[in-house]
């Protein structure tokens, strides 16, 4: 019964439908590959204790404007920002920083002090 309901839809529809789930698919892939990498992340940071200060006053420090008041609640950077850095440094607005680039992005700041952004010594 269920085939003789997919044979009485129209060409477009059934067209349609398979878009809608490759769509579906790709979205799943994209999460999928995200937790994979956020995981990725999260361990390559967890290994090394000398970047955890780091990292937490980073991740405070790209969470979005009044990030408690907005779902899913927690320090996440702004879209509109992770999409420009992903766009950045990938060329992809879709593209997940690598456990690698983290791991040396956090090493790169835990370098500069923290009042001078240029991390250079004063000039006299």
């Amino acid at each position: 019964m269920e085939h003789s309901r997919v044979f009485k839809v129209s060409a477009g529809k059934v067209v349609r439908l398979a878009s809608k789930a490759k769509a579906a698919n790709k979205v799943k892939v994209v999460l999928a590959a995200a937790a994979s990498s956020r995981a990725s992340v999260a361990s390559a940071v967890l290994v090394r204790p000398g970047l955890w200060s780091v990292a937490l006053r980073q991740v405070f420090r790209m969470a979005g404007h009044r990030w408690w008041r907005h779902r899913p609640f927690l320090p996440v950077p702004a879209p509109a920002y992770a999409r420009f850095r992903a766009v950045t440094q990938y060329g992809d607005p879709d593209a997940s920083p690598t456990a690698d680039d983290v791991v040396t992005w956090l090493e790169w700041v835990r370098r500069f002090p923290e009042g001078d952004p240029s991390g250079l010594p004063p000039v006299d």
